[in-house]
């Protein structure tokens, strides 16, 4: 995790240790990360998927908003602001089903260890049909995507 130098603040004031980058929340959820696994799991897909340049972009664009001194990055509006949601789609999915994000009831305030995630697809014929996932939490479906076409 970033964390900030607790020398720089006296004690009357707040003391943030961590950016968070969310990628999900409403009235029951949170999906969260740190900064740090973040960027760690963006370079590695970064070196799978070097051709496809808004996965770099994503990454500086959440870099620079750490360093402006955000705590709190929200991923989806980040991506919506830059016109990369096709691209949040795929790293939101690719955190989910990895496990590698915290995703946090809040109206039980705790956690959840378990993400349901189903494959679909169909093709009726040669050269035709499609498949993608679908998540869900506590049968709430968090997140769906179309991962392949013909």
């Amino acid at each position: 995790m970033s964390l900030i130098d607790p020398s720089k603040y006296n004690n009357k004031e707040k003391i943030a240790t961590a950016t968070v980058v969310v990628f999900y929340e409403d009235d029951d959820l949170l999906i969260s990360m740190s900064y740090s696994d973040f960027e760690i799991q963006q370079k590695n897909r970064i070196k799978k998927l070097d051709h496809i340049v808004e996965e770099s972009l994503i990454l500086k664009a959440v870099l620079l908003s750490q360093l402006d001194g955000a705590h709190v990055i929200d991923l989806n509006k980040l991506c919506k602001r830059n016109l990369w949601l096709h691209r949040f789609n795929y790293l939101f999915a690719n955190v989910l089903e990895n496990g590698c994000c915290q995703v946090y009831n809040k109206r039980k305030k705790k956690f959840i260890s378990e993400i349901n995630l189903v494959k679909s697809g169909e093709q009726p014929g040669p050269l035709c049909g499609r498949g993608g996932r679908e998540f869900s939490i506590n049968k709430k479906v968090v997140l769906e995507t179309l991962d392949w076409i013909s």
